[in-house]
């Protein structure tokens, strides 16, 4: 019921508004309820609202998504499975069923691409589809696992991962990377193949590891135990749980020891710089006091 301004005598009393507020409320609690049963259950097939038209409007902006991941788009009178296109052009990623376990060393041919994949071993190399196969915008993903694994491009074909170019990208444990057929040639991405998604890669162990956005490495580990009265074990050099595929910018050391009683005026110190895969740490005993009880030195480390 309209009204003008504020002194407007039309406008309903109290009691009126209340039970135009109760009856529209009771019709939006019936609507809903009958619109939420007509899907309710629903395996793969397609919402039925019966003889409920849907206002024209609604055409092609209207969604439905059932429980079992299926996206059902309207269009008027009917409905269209369009659950892969919906994700694709979203931005997201639709894995769906039948992904390929990789075994052993694979070449992939360019009918594969859409799918995804997953490394089910350790230290295999899984090959991409010759670039002159395929076509520009086509996609394969890896997704995260429990093994680490290299993916190569075919021949001369170059990989793009943040501007870089090389020939094989390292996929590391509990990583996902997606790479796209890119064609716009710039020198900012160039064609051939270029990593579109990464997820860090992870290993939340006594010596692990975590890659933050932009390609951060952090590494943490426990290197192996020194007696303070044996001197033939103060040099050691302690192997990162992963190798940096390009620089270890620091390393720093501490030194364990067993209980607080056992403090022996000795402390591990690094010794030259870090390499890709370890540092070289040397225990320093400060008095003459030596013990026999072991101490260790725990090791963290920054590269890419």
């Amino acid at each position: 019921m309209p009204f003008a301004n504020l002194w407007d005598n039309t406008f309903p009393t109290d009691t009126e508004l209340a039970n135009l507020i109760g009856a529209n409320l009771r019709q939006l609690r019936v609507d809903t309820q009958q619109r939420m049963a007509a899907i309710s259950g629903l395996s793969t097939a397609m919402p039925n609202f019966a003889a409920d038209a849907q206002p024209a409007s609604w055409n092609g902006v209207l969604f439905f998504a059932t429980d079992n991941g299926h996206v059902y788009q309207f269009n008027n009178p009917s409905w269209t499975d369009v659950t892969t296109s919906f994700f694709a052009n979203s931005g997201l990623r639709f894995l769906g069923t039948g992904g390929i376990a990789f075994t052993a060393n694979t070449t992939l041919t360019a009918a594969l691409l859409g799918n995804w994949g997953q490394f089910t071993a350790s230290s295999l190399t899984v090959t991409l589809p010759l670039l002159s196969a395929t076509t520009v915008g086509q996609t394969f993903t890896f997704v995260p696992g429990v093994y680490a694994g290299t993916i190569a491009g075919q021949g001369s074909d170059q990989i793009s991962n943040q501007g870089v170019s090389s020939g094989t990208i390292p996929i590391g444990v509990g990583q996902g990377i997606r790479l796209a057929v890119n064609g716009s040639g710039s020198p900012a991405v160039p064609s051939g193949w270029v990593v579109v998604e990464s997820g860090p890669a992870v290993s939340l162990a006594a010596g692990g590891y975590f890659q933050l956005p932009g390609g951060l490495i952090v590494q943490w580990v426990k290197g192996a135990s020194a007696t303070p009265n044996n001197t033939s074990t103060y040099n050691q050099t302690v192997t990162w749980p992963i190798a940096f595929p390009n620089a270890c910018f620091a390393a720093l050391v501490s030194t364990q020891v067993g209980t607080a009683a056992n403090v022996y005026n000795c402390m591990f110190q690094t010794v030259g710089n870090p390499t890709l895969t370890g540092q070289q740490v040397n225990l320093q005993v400060l008095n003459s006091a030596l013990a026999s009880t072991p101490v260790y030195p725990v090791l963290v480390a920054i590269g890419n």
